[in-house]
């Protein structure tokens, strides 16, 4: 029997960056409603954002899961997200200087990129 440990969707959404593209990109959530993304690689960035964030089922943050502590994959709860992007750089000391020589100006984005937009993990099937 697998090792399982109890903790809040706000806390497992927000305690980790969320790695994608082979940990070249990620996202990361702050409990304030705001988060970063970032896209990139070591010696380059495709685009850095602030966006803001909120829960559209308002009790799934504070719904305590448990989860198992042997890494396989499992649904522990379906979230609805609406995600909104912003004009701001990410506010990391370890980026300033890179984010503000690159500012985003390689891959513009269109007006419609800062409109919410409604995620649901996981899609029901």
């Amino acid at each position: 029997m697998a090792a399982t440990q109890s903790q809040t969707l706000l806390f497992i959404l927000t305690a980790n960056s969320w790695f994608y593209d082979g940990g070249t990109a990620f996202l990361r959530f702050f409990q304030n409603g705001e988060g970063e993304i970032f896209d990139g690689g070591e010696l380059h960035y495709k685009f850095a954002k602030q966006f803001e964030w909120k829960t559209l089922n308002l009790d799934a943050l504070e719904k305590t899961v448990r989860i198992r502590q042997d890494m396989s994959p499992q649904t522990i709860a379906y979230l609805s997200l609406e995600i909104t992007l912003t004009e701001r750089l990410p506010d990391q000391e370890c980026w300033r200087k890179a984010l503000k020589e690159f500012k985003n100006e390689k891959y513009p984005f269109t007006e419609d990129a800062y409109r919410p937009q409604t995620y649901t993990v996981p899609r029901p099937r």
